[in-house]
């Protein structure tokens, strides 16, 4: 089974020494393919993402997060004792 190869171009991810910019074509390809990929996730992709950002946010804060907690836990004990 021989087969012949074509002279089709070649991709490369090296720049040989030139400018490493995207073309317009290629920003725009982008561009579309993302649209296209956020258009498919679904209506509650938004708050998908708003939640994980709040629990990637708490999970990173975690010890300043939980002294806040328990600084506005005295706080409303103290209040409500006086």
């Amino acid at each position: 089974m021989d087969t012949e190869l074509k002279d089709n171009p070649r991709w490369a991810t090296s720049s040989h020494g030139g400018t490493t910019q995207p073309s317009p074509l290629e920003v725009s390809a982008l561009g579309q393919e993302l649209e296209d990929c956020n258009r498919s996730r679904g209506r509650l992709f938004a708050w998908q993402c708003a939640a994980d950002s709040v629990v990637l946010f708490v999970a990173t804060h975690f010890v300043t997060t939980l002294a806040l907690v328990v600084l506005v836990v005295a706080t409303t004990l103290v209040v409500l004792r006086w």
